[in-house]
C-alpha cells in the first residue's frame, strides 16, 4: 500500500532513523556489559539471563526498525 500523502515520508524516515539510533545504543551498552568478565562472574544468574533477553530485544528492535527504513526507502 503506497504511503505517500498518508504520511510525512520523510518525518518518519527521521523518527525512526532516531530510534534505531536509540536502540543501538543500548544494544551497545547490554553487550558492553556481557563481555565484561568481572560483571558476568559477579552477577546473580537471574541478574546475567535478564541482560541476555535485553541483548535479544534491542537486537530485534534495531533489525525491525531498520526493515522499516529499508522499507520506507524503497
Amino acid at each position: 500500500m503506497p504511503l505517500e500523502g498518508l504520511i510525512d515520508i520523510d518525518a518518519e524516515k527521521k523518527r525512526l532513523s532516531k530510534e534505531l539510533g536509540k536502540a543501538e545504543a543500548e544494544l551497545v551498552k547490554v553487550n558492553n556489559k556481557l563481555a565484561n568478565e568481572q560483571f558476568v562472574s559477579r552477577a546473580p544468574e537471574a541478574v546475567i539471563e535478564e541482560n541476555r533477553e535485553r541483548q535479544q530485544h534491542w537486537k530485534d528492535r534495531a533489525a525491525e526498525l531498520q526493515q522499516m527504513l529499508d522499507n520506507l526507502n524503497g
